[in-house]
């Protein structure tokens, strides 16, 4: 495509970024949505239907090549910075509603730290399973092994379990 025909559509960078990015958001947030429909009430399920659908799209092309870019551009865009940061966020609320659900005794403050704690685990396997990475081919053992230890390791927390959480983390993922 010519960047003419692009700016015809994209006033600037930015209105092309943010249509790029709730393109992006959206697609996640319905495959979210069905995965998490398709366990029907059992969260254990939910949970696994999210960690496999988050592994599956690390292992593909466009994830591994875009995601990188994006969180390397965050660090020196502000505008991209507050997108990522919302992409984020919604990916949050889906993964924190169903560990709430698998672990209703966790309060608030904890179950977002241990809920982001599961993304930044699972998205970080970008960086060593992404596609054509060394571990790519290890994808369905890794989303067995997470599976089983994010579905263990939420159920087992307790109130009071993690280290002393700062303040800040009150204005996370609100």
């Amino acid at each position: 495509m010519r960047p003419g025909n692009i700016s015809y559509y994209f006033k600037s960078k930015d209105e092309l970024v943010r249509a790029l990015f709730e393109a992006v958001a959206g697609s996640y947030e319905a495959a979210m949505e069905l995965a998490m429909a398709q366990a029907g009430d059992n969260p254990e399920r939910k949970l696994v239907n999210l960690i496999d659908f988050i592994l599956d799209d690390v292992g593909t092309k466009k994830t591994t090549r875009i995601f990188p870019e994006l969180w390397a551009l965050a660090n020196h865009d502000p505008f991209v910075k507050e997108r990522v940061e919302e992409l984020y966020a919604r990916e949050h609320h889906h993964f924190d509603r169903v560990v709430a659900q698998l672990n209703p005794t966790l309060p608030g403050k904890e179950r977002k730290v241990l809920t982001a704690f599961v993304i930044a685990s699972l998205e970080g396997m970008t960086v060593f399973a992404g596609y054509g990475k060394p571990w790519q081919k290890n994808i369905p053992q890794l989303q067995a092994i997470a599976s089983r230890s994010f579905v263990g390791f939420v159920k087992a927390m307790k109130p009071g379990d993690s280290l002393s959480l700062p303040e800040e983390t009150d204005r996370l993922f609100v």
